[in-house]
């Protein structure tokens, strides 16, 4: 027995009440534990990859583009995408160190469980606020065309998301020796700690859950034409003439909300059971909780799928080819520059929202719908 109640050479069964300093695997355990490390490698890897195709076009942009005329960070979407894969990046990397565990078939507590703790929690968090302030933005652009090039108001909303996971993440396991345990297959915040849980995690993952649903909904409707808001109340009507170019990149704004919410279903009703006291079987753990670390994969599979002209994942095109804006409004905080959506050339795959001037032609002519505003895009 050691201090405070807390117990060592435990098995997963017998720390139901998550106050053991180390657990012991059996083989079935280490088995499914390696399929989550599995799925947070899958994601880690195709994080990097991606990170590695900007990183050579940013390389490629700067030696045949002047300063000034590119920029990484074209639009507000740029850099809340930026955040959300560097978030998917840690939180895949959480899932990865199980290998630790699996070698050892042991999960004790050190400063090697208090890392993964962090880690968990630092990614978890980091990638529901994300996605969570990309809903909410993708909503407000679509209806009151508030914030569609303002990269100061999404700056100021990530380092908001970054003060805040850094913060719970890192205090916790500062004042208390027992705060990250074995939970009981990996290192997680422990029972006795459940404010923090709910405050530091469980919140935020269910809200970006509640309003990604409720979001999808509205947001759906305008996709088919059968929603539109004239800047003071939303209408419903029958549907008019969507063209598919325009329905698809409506599609992409709806895709990760919807995909979140398929991924973290399973890992928030198990989280949920255990949290009540219900005992959640090892294999429904492990097959919530590899799809939840496989977000990471979805993600850049949605990123090149559906707006492949974010973060210069396209390679520049010859110099003589690029459109360059002569006038201000690039970006939102002034000056000219590469029109950034139109890299590439054919954007039917891309999530283009109305630009400032779309949005005052649409207005002028009593344009609502999605036909409408697609038509201004163009």
């Amino acid at each position: 027995m050691s201090d405070h109640g807390y117990r060592a050479n435990c098995t997963a069964s017998d720390d139901r009440d998550q106050k053991c300093t180390s657990v012991r695997l059996t083989n079935g355990q280490s088995v499914g534990m390696t399929v989550t490390a599995e799925a947070g490698f899958i994601s880690m890897v195709s994080i990097l990859v991606l990170f590695a195709l900007i990183a050579r076009n940013v390389i490629i942009y700067r030696r045949t583009w002047a300063p000034g005329t590119w920029s990484l960070l074209r639009e507000p979407t740029d850099i809340y995408m930026l955040t959300l894969f560097i978030f998917d990046l840690i939180q895949a990397l959480a899932g990865v160190v199980d290998v630790k565990w699996i070698h050892g078939s042991f999960v004790h507590t050190g400063p090697f469980c208090t890392a993964q703790g962090v880690l968990g929690q630092l990614g978890e968090v980091g990638v529901a606020l994300t996605t969570l302030a990309i809903t909410v933005h993708t909503f407000i652009v679509v209806f009151w065309h508030k914030g569609v090039h303002s990269r100061r108001a999404a700056s100021a909303v990530v380092a908001v998301i970054w003060i805040f996971v850094i913060l719970w993440s890192s205090i916790g396991p500062g004042i208390s020796k027992h705060y990250d345990v074995p939970s009981p297959y990996w290192c997680w915040i422990g029972r006795q700690h459940q404010v923090d849980q709910i405050l530091g995690e469980y919140l935020w993952l269910w809200a970006t859950l509640f309003t990604s649903v409720l979001a999808y909904v509205p947001l759906f409707l305008w996709s088919i034409g059968n929603l539109s808001h004239d800047g003071r109340a939303f209408r419903l009507h029958a549907a008019g003439d969507v063209n598919d170019a325009g329905a698809r990149r409506a599609y992409g704004m709806l895709a990760y909300p919807a995909v979140y919410s398929v991924l973290v279903i399973p890992l928030s009703v198990a989280r949920f059971r255990a949290f009540n006291g219900h005992h959640v079987p090892a294999g429904v753990t492990f097959t919530a909780i590899s799809l939840f670390y496989l977000s990471g994969f979805a993600n850049v599979l949605l990123l090149l799928t559906t707006r492949p002209t974010l973060l210069l994942l396209q390679p520049p095109p010859p110099v003589e080819d690029m459109q360059v804006q002569t006038g201000g409004g690039g970006g939102g905080e002034g000056g000219g520059g590469i029109a950034m959506g139109h890299v590439g050339g054919d954007e039917e795959g891309g999530w283009d929202l109305p630009s400032r001037r779309s949005i005052t032609m649409s207005v002028a002519s009593g344009g609502t719908g999605l036909h409408e505003m697609n038509e201004t895009i163009h």
